[in-house]
C-alpha cells in the first residue's frame, strides 16, 4: 500500500482540524485571509495541491500544535516548493491618457497621505460620479511609477478578493488600489482581514458611503467647483473647457461660451461624469441649448451621446417639483431642444 493510500487527502485533514476548532468555514476565511471560495474548494476536493503559503496562513489561523501543523503541511502535496515570484500580482494601474483636470489639490494631498503619513487604509467617498475612481488610479500609478512602492489595481464589486492574494503579498511593501469593493460586506471584511496578515500592505479604497469601522482613514471627494479662489472660474469650468477644445475648437476660445459652460457646470453640480454627458453633445448642438437642456431637465443628461448610460450615474436633483405623475422614457437618449419636432418649454 502506498504513502498516498495511507495518508488522509488535505481536504480532510481541513475539515477535521476546522471542525475541531468549531469554526465555519466564514470564520476561518476571516481569520485567515485566505478566501471562503478557496476554503470551500480545498475541503471539497477541487485543489488538490495548494501552496504553501495557504497551507501556513491556515495553520496559522486555526493554531495548529507543531505535529499536527506538520501532517496538514505533509498532506498539502506537491506545491509545497513553488517560488512566489513566478506568480504574478494583479496588474498595475493603468498609465492616464491626460492630465486629470480640477483634481491636481486632490492628488497631492491623497499621495501625501499614503506615502508619508504612515496610514495603511485609506478610503476616497464621495457621491455617485464624482471621479472617485480616477483619482484613486491616478494616485496608484503615480505612487507606482516613482518607484516609493509598487502599486496593483483591483477594480469590480466582486465581494471577494482573488484567490491567492495574500499568500502573495505576504511581507511585501505593495499599495493594493481596489474599486468599489465596500459595496458589499463579504468585501470589506475580506479587506480588513488582508490587512491583518500582510503587515507592509497599504490600501487604497472608493466607496459611496464612509466605512461603518474605525480602521480607515476617509478621505471625502467633493464636486468640481464652478468658481475659482482666485481666478473667475473654477476646475469645473476648466474641465468644461477642456471638453469643449477637444470636441468643437471653434468655440472653445469665444469669451460668452465660457461664459454659458461655466452655467452649465452651476447646473449640472460640478459632477464631472455629468460634465463629460453633457459635453458629449456639444457636436450636436450649441451651447446655448446644452445650457437649456441643463436648466430643464439635469438628468436628461445622463444619457451620453451614445445613447448609454455611465455606469455611476451621477444623482442630480430636478430645478424644479416635479409632477406625481411624470415619467421619463429611459431606453432611448434625450435629444437637444430644437433638434427633435417642437422644442420643450420651461413650465410656469
Amino acid at each position: 500500500m502506498t504513502n498516498d493510500e495511507t495518508t488522509p487527502s488535505f481536504s480532510v485533514h481541513l475539515q477535521t482540524e476546522r471542525k475541531a476548532k468549531g469554526l465555519t468555514q466564514r470564520e476561518l476565511a476571516d481569520l485567515s485571509a485566505v478566501s471562503l471560495r478557496a476554503i470551500r474548494n480545498l475541503e471539497l476536493g477541487r485543489t488538490v495541491s495548494p501552496r504553501q503559503d495557504t497551507v501556513r496562513l491556515l495553520a496559522d489561523a486555526l493554531r495548529l500544535p507543531k505535529s499536527r501543523r506538520a501532517a496538514l503541511e505533509s498532506a498539502a502535496g506537491a506545491r509545497q516548493g513553488r517560488d512566489r515570484s513566478q506568480v504574478e500580482l494583479p496588474v498595475p494601474p493603468a498609465s492616464p491618457l491626460g492630465p486629470l483636470i480640477g483634481r491636481e489639490p486632490d492628488v497631492a494631498a491623497l499621495t501625501e497621505i499614503v506615502e508619508w503619513l504612515g496610514t495603511r487604509h485609506v478610503t476616497v467617498v464621495g457621491a455617485p460620479g464624482v471621479g472617485k475612481s480616477s483619482l484613486a488610479q491616478e494616485v496608484a500609478g503615480a505612487i507606482h511609477r516613482r518607484g516609493r512602492m509598487p502599486a496593483v489595481w483591483l477594480s469590480g464589486p466582486a465581494g471577494e478578493l482573488p484567490d491567492g492574494l495574500a499568500e502573495e503579498l505576504g511581507g511585501k511593501p505593495v499599495l493594493l488600489a481596489v474599486d468599489d469593493l465596500l459595496t458589499s460586506p463579504e468585501g470589506a471584511d475580506a479587506l480588513h482581514g488582508l490587512l491583518r496578515v500582510c503587515p507592509e500592505l497599504c490600501v487604497l479604497s472608493t466607496s459611496r458611503r464612509p466605512p461603518v469601522d474605525a480602521v480607515a482613514a476617509v478621505y471625502p471627494l467633493l464636486p468640481l467647483s464652478v468658481h475659482g479662489d482666485t481666478e473667475a472660474y473654477g476646475p469645473a469650468v476648466r474641465l468644461m473647457l477642456a471638453h469643449c477644445t477637444r470636441l468643437r475648437p471653434d468655440l472653445a476660445r469665444e469669451p460668452r461660451i465660457t461664459e454659458v459652460l461655466a452655467r452649465v457646470c452651476h447646473a449640472l453640480d460640478g459632477i464631472p461624469l455629468a460634465l463629460s454627458c453633457a459635453a458629449s453633445w456639444l457636436p450636436l448642438c450649441e451651447p446655448e441649448q446644452l445650457l437649456e437642456m441643463a436648466e430643464l431637465d439635469p438628468l436628461s443628461l445622463a444619457v451620453s451621446v451614445s445613447g448609454t448610460r455611465p455606469t455611476s450615474q451621477p444623482s442630480l436633483p430636478p430645478p424644479w417639483p416635479r409632477s406625481p405623475t411624470a415619467t421619463q422614457d429611459c431606453s432611448r437618449p434625450s435629444w437637444p431642444y430644437g433638434l427633435r419636432g417642437p422644442g420643450r418649454t420651461r413650465p410656469n
